[in-house]
This record gives structure tokens, sequence and C-alpha cells, in this order.
């Protein structure tokens, strides 16, 4: 299901793209050319780390998205966005028990197979990789921080972002006698780009979309490599090699040692053992001393005693 987001992701930049620039052609050959773009972009970003590589993004995501929705909020009818607020959040929280409960039964299940049904599942998929990446970004803070910074503010976010644009659309569609509703049935991909075409700055705030769309899709897929690195690399926060195939990303193994490098004399003694971070059989070996000794229990401790210049281990599995 995070394959199918980011599929739709990359229908909406290629309408984009052929809405805006006519001798682009909307086609499989236009989307296999997003996929590979984008695939590069979020694998330089990905393997450039949290600080140097997603954060720096995700901190240009949220400023396009604050600027193109301060914009919209302000180009479009912005009393009526801010009614729509306002009235869509009261009955979001007097709808919500009976909304979530709402099967449909008596007007046949199309609407809750095609829309309730199929974005739990999506939204049930990502919540593996966000959960993951939450927590991996979230160590040091709080758990109220936690809460504001997860779920409240970016459940706010999101009201506002739905007014904003929803508002827009449905303003052009009631009170100026567009037909949004039309041309999004016959192209959902093209929704967006077809209520900016009735307002001014169109062509800037659908340059400002497709950016912001495409930036989107690389934090969204560089933060499940990331997350699908650290599960294959047993827990490691920082994996160094990173491995993409058609779109599914996975760390390569590597070595590690599991006891640190000792002193340089013969007769030096083993330290306390820090907990194997492989949680598996380890083959050691100490050197200069030609004695290799194997172990096929948990590296939770170790030999009181043993000369040795360095130790060194590899994963047996």
């Amino acid at each position: 299901m995070p394959s199918s987001s980011l599929g739709l992701g990359t229908m909406q930049i290629s309408s984009g793209l052929a809405y805006v620039f006519p001798f682009i052609q909307d086609t499989q050959m236009t989307w296999f050319a997003i996929i590979a773009v984008v695939t590069v972009m979020y694998m330089i970003s990905a393997m450039r780390g949290l600080d140097r590589g997603i954060q720096v993004l995700s901190r240009a995501n949220i400023g396009i998205a604050t600027t193109l929705l301060l914009a919209m909020l302000f180009i479009g009818p912005t009393t009526f966005i801010l009614n729509v607020l306002i009235t869509t959040l009261g009955d979001y929280f007097s709808s919500l028990l009976s909304m979530s409960l709402n099967a449909n039964p008596y007007e046949g299940y199309r609407w809750t197979r095609d829309w309730t049904l199929f974005f739990c599942a999506t939204w049930i998929s990502w919540a593996p990789f966000v959960g993951l990446f939450v927590a991996s970004i979230s160590r040091g803070r709080t758990i109220r921080e936690f809460v504001l910074g997860a779920l409240l503010v970016p459940s706010l976010l999101t009201f506002i972002w739905f007014a904003v644009f929803g508002g827009a659309a449905f303003d052009l569609q009631l009170n100026q006698g567009y037909e949004i509703a039309a041309e999004t049935a016959n192209n959902v991909s093209t929704g967006l780009f077809s209520v900016f075409a009735h307002y001014p700055a169109s062509w800037l705030l659908t340059g400002v979309a497709l950016i912001l769309l495409a930036i989107f899709f690389v934090t969204s897929a560089d933060s499940s490599t990331l997350v699908l690195a650290m599960m294959t690399s047993r827990g490691d926060l920082t994996p160094r090699h990173i491995e993409s195939s058609s779109g599914v990303s996975c760390s390569l193994p590597w070595r590690r040692s599991c006891w640190p490098r000792e002193d340089s004399t013969p007769s030096a003694r083993w330290r306390s053992p820090r907990p194997c971070p492989l949680r598996s059989s380890c083959l050691c070996s100490v050197t200069p001393s030609s004695r290799p000794f194997g172990m096929n229990t948990p590296m939770s401790g170790g030999p009181p005693t043993a000369p040795a210049v360095k130790i060194s281990c590899l994963p047996t599995r």
C-alpha cells in the first residue's frame, strides 16, 4: 500500500506536468521517467541521513506548503474558507462516531469500498513505517511534546489544509458557476490544477504545487527507505548502506565490532564487553594472537580475561 500511495503521487505529478506543459503527455513513459528521477532523489536524501538529507527536505517541504496554503487563503475567498473551516470542524466532531461506524448498507457499498476501506488499509500499511520513523526522530522528547508534535498539530494542519483548498473549490462550484466537480470526476489527478486555473497567478500556484508534490514524494519514500534499512540492519538508527529495488529499499550487512579495541600490549585484559548490537551468534578472532575462538551464545557477556591486542567479531547468521 505505501507503493500505491507513491503511485498515486506519480500520476498526479504527471497530470500536472501535462496540464502545464502541453508538449508533455500523461503516459506510462512519463510515469516511469518521474519514478526514475524521484528514486534517485530519495535515495540520495536517505543515504545522507536524517540531519543532512531528510530533515533538510522536510523543512523545505513545510515552508513551501505553508506558502502555498497562505497564498490560496488570501487569493481565494477568505471569508468563505474560514466559514467552511469552522462548519466542517463542528460537523466532524459531532458526527465522528456515526461516520466511523457507517457502512452504508442501504445505499450500496461502493463508497465504503472505494474510499473508507481503501484509505483505512493505506493508513494501516503506513503505520509501521511512520511509527518507527517518528520514534527514531523523537528520542529525547517528552510524551507531551510527542503527542503535540505527532498527533495534535498535524491533525489541526490537515483540517486547515482541506478547508482552504476544499473551500476554494466549493466556492467555484457553488457560487461562481464553474463545473469543478465534473472536471475532477473526469480526471481526479488534475482536480487541484483545475481549481488553480480559475484564480490569479494560476501558473505560479501550479508550479509550486508540482514542486511540493515532488518533495512530498521524496520525503515519503526516503523515510520508508530509512525505516526498512533500520529493520534490515537490526535496529541501527544510522544505517550506512541502503539499497533500493523497485521502490523497496533495504540495507546491506556490514561488519561490526562486538567489543571495543584493547590496548596494544600482549598482556592487556578484556574490558567489560558491551552487549552485541547484532544480538546474534558471533565468530570472533583475536589478533595478533593466532587463537581464534567461536561463540554460539548471544553476546551478553564474555570471558573475564584474555590476552589480546584487538578483538573483531563477525555475525555467523
